[in-house]
């Protein structure tokens, strides 16, 4: 497992965030704009998003994933988001409550899985054609 927190995998063409933690906006945001940094530059349409270790995301947070991370996303091209869920049933909870307006009005689809091995596993079924 790599252990920067941002990174993107070579082999199956995805950007991987790994957020951890109680976090405060500050923070989410400097791991959040280098993730969609690296996936302007490299122009990946998937990310995964590693949260095992991630706290209940804040009121703050769940805003501006909203208002400017989504969108900047979209405009970035992001068309599959898998997300390994936090292990904390209420963290699991927020996230799935940040991503709610994405998976109902964007061309992101969105899915949630136990493990990073899972997730990967969704994205190699595309093959190419993600």
């Amino acid at each position: 497992m790599r252990t920067e927190d941002v990174y993107f995998d070579e082999t199956n063409q995805v950007t991987i965030a790994n957020f951890k933690g109680l976090l405060t906006l500050e923070e989410f945001q400097s791991v959040a704009n280098r993730v969609q940094e690296l996936r302007r530059q490299k122009s990946p349409n998937i990310q995964i998003a590693i949260l095992e270790d991630l706290d209940v995301l804040s009121i703050e947070i769940l805003d501006w994933i909203n208002t400017v991370w989504f969108p900047k996303a979209i405009e970035y091209g992001l068309k599959y988001f898998a997300f390994v869920v936090p292990r904390s049933q209420p963290a699991t909870m927020s996230v799935k409550f940040a991503n709610k307006e994405a998976e109902r009005n964007s061309p992101i689809h969105i899915e949630y899985f136990r493990t990073l091995e899972g997730a990967f596993k969704w994205i190699n079924q595309y093959g190419t054609s993600l």
